[in-house]
């Protein structure tokens, strides 16, 4: 389950948090995610500037948890 980052862009607030590529992104808002659609519809209720918690699972298979402020979505 959870939805992988692709990719982080440079100098981003997602890069500047810690969020890489390859990084699984298990829950937003303490509602889990298991697809592409799921994180999107999670996200979709979000405004600019709401704070937004991601739990995601590192590559090695750690976790950890990270507040980013949502953009224009």
């Amino acid at each position: 389950g959870g939805v992988v980052i692709p990719g982080v862009l440079p100098w981003s607030p997602a890069m500047r948090k810690g969020l890489v590529s390859g990084m699984k992104i298990r829950e937003v808002d303490h509602a889990s995610v298991a697809s592409a659609r799921e994180f999107h519809q999670a996200l979709s209720s979000l405004e600019a500037g709401d704070l937004v918690n991601l739990l995601v699972e590192t590559p090695d298979g750690g976790t950890r948890i990270v507040n980013l402020r949502a953009e224009q979505y």
